[in-house]
């Protein structure tokens, strides 16, 4: 009676997907290595998830995300199963020509190239808090739909006039999230008297929180509902890591709060009479990072303009929280910078439409890739050298590519034999051949054990080629699953068989 009411509440129907198919439910914890979960059971953290493996018969699988370890290449593979010329978290779309960054309505068209040919993963379903929609039409509250993760975009979309009454158990561990964040970020006030950074932090983390709340809330109403298939990506570690690092007290601490959406969820769908197949997994992982400008003095304008020794060209940083069409209303010579995690998309506005070659960048800046290279925050530039072929340059090496196959290692790129293994080589092979690629790609340098990072995150970063960001994980008891990422466990094969999951195609 309580459910019906509910729904009636909120005018939801009932999923008309037959109750005797079974359905699935995918928690996303956005941004978490396989490493940093093993290591917080180990600490006695997310004793749910620890549970599930002890009691339930779950497995925690490691697998490969590959390149660009951001968190739309993963969710396309996973909702569509391509995820082609997704470069990163923030590119310049050659075909619709606009900059694109993942939360925002640009995103609507990149998505509608995919689901023009695949049969989406939550077509039927619902998804909360996704770049993409996955083709839900039972409820949808993906970014596209809501613009932002923000309060006031969920507020909208749903028309509330009264938030859900927070569990006590979750609202208490928020709470402690909260407390050791004012705690952390005080002391940093107090050390760099930055009032406005110490207000936005909190600001941030207290939107994370209530978002999670919310989503829990949301996914409960879903499930409800019968829903056959749900998507929840839960955010606040990845805001949390970035910040202050994957390994963090801060980060670590906020995944007991993840730990109790995540049982508060499971407790809810084993109430419900359709049969669910749960499953918690992360699209990426995070490596510990160091901020570009505490290792350059130089801007990365300002770098970029000493490389091309040409005082003429207009560079132009674009700030990954804005949208922009004016690429291609000017007519000036101008080059774009698009900085995404531990890489920056380079595009010269000459080339928006076919882009640059190695012997043209060469012919006009002839200096360019070895003062960049010599530069201590970069540590590789990928450059195209035909329509078919590239390659990698190093400081110590170069890797060639043609046809999405690497055909040639000169001397030693990578210091660590880990990226001359064939899965790496693929996915960067792969990687290269994308459209939506910079003319140039720049990838951070390691200084000190860190990734440097474009975005002056000093926390933990992604989006590039280095450490556990490229090693997320899944949690399963389902034996197909377990099996084939036994044979192969990559991306590509994880989201295959997790597509398999939707008997009623």
């Amino acid at each position: 009676m309580l459910t019906n009411l509910l729904l009636y509440i909120f005018s939801l129907h009932k999923s008309k997907v037959p109750i005797n198919k079974k359905g699935i439910v995918l928690v996303c914890i956005d941004g978490l290595s396989e490493q940093v979960l093993s290591q917080a059971l180990v600490k006695g953290h997310c004793r749910f998830i620890g549970s599930l493996i002890q009691k339930k018969k779950y497995r925690k699988l490691k697998y490969f995300c590959g390149l660009p370890a951001a968190t739309t290449a993963t969710i396309a593979e996973l909702f569509y199963g391509d995820n082609t010329n997704i470069p990163g978290f923030n590119w310049y779309d050659r075909l619709t020509q606009t900059y694109i960054r993942s939360s925002t309505s640009g995103i609507v068209e990149i998505e509608k190239r995919y689901s023009l040919v695949k049969k989406p993963l939550l077509a039927d379903g619902s998804c909360i808090l996704a770049s993409f929609s996955g083709g839900a039409t039972l409820s949808n509250y993906s970014a596209k739909e809501l613009r932002t993760y923000s309060p006031k975009g969920l507020w909208v979309k749903l028309r509330l006039f009264v938030l859900p009454v927070v569990k006590p158990l979750s609202f208490l561990a928020g709470l402690i999230v909260l407390f050791k964040t004012l705690f952390v970020n005080l002391i940093l006030f107090l050390t760099h008297r930055s009032w406005h950074k110490f207000i936005t932090k909190i600001q941030q983390v207290l939107s994370k929180i209530f978002l999670g709340d919310f989503a829990v809330f949301l996914a409960k109403l879903e499930l409800l509902r019968e829903t056959p298939a749900l998507f929840i990506d839960i955010p606040i570690y990845d805001v949390l890591a970035h910040e202050y690092g994957p390994e963090s007290d801060l980060a670590i601490s906020s995944l007991n709060l993840v730990d109790k959406y995540c049982w508060s969820i499971y407790r809810t769908l084993a109430r419900r009479k359709r049969k669910y197949e749960f499953i918690i997994l992360s699209d990426h992982g995070q490596t510990k990072a160091i901020s570009y400008k505490d290792v350059c003095k130089k801007s990365l304008k300002e770098l970029l303009r000493f490389s091309i020794d040409n005082g003429s060209t207009e560079i132009i940083e674009i700030q990954p929280k804005k949208t922009s069409r004016f690429f291609v209303q000017s007519s000036q010579k101008l080059i774009f910078t698009i900085p995404s995690g531990s890489i920056v998309n380079v595009y010269f506005s000459n080339f928006l439409d076919k882009p640059l070659f190695l012997s043209q960048l060469n012919k006009k800046y002839p200096k360019l890739i070895a003062r960049l290279l010599h530069q201590e925050v970069i540590g590789w530039i990928l450059v195209r050298r035909s329509k078919t072929s590239q390659v990698l340059l190093g400081k110590y090496g170069s890797i060639f590519i043609r046809n999405k196959k690497v055909i040639k290692i000169i001397d030693k790129p990578f210091l660590e034999e880990a990226y001359y293994q064939k899965p790496f080589l693929d996915s960067l092979a792969r990687y290269a051949g994308f459209d939506n690629l910079g003319d140039l790609v720049l990838f951070g340098n390691i200084v000190n054990g860190r990734l440097v990072d474009f975005e002056h995150s000093s926390g933990g970063t992604h989006g590039g080629l280095f450490g556990e960001m490229l090693w997320p994980f899944v949690l399963s008891k389902n034996t197909k699953i377990i099996k084939q990422l036994a044979k192969k466990n990559d991306l590509k094969n994880l989201a295959a068989v997790i597509r398999t999951l939707r008997d009623y195609y």
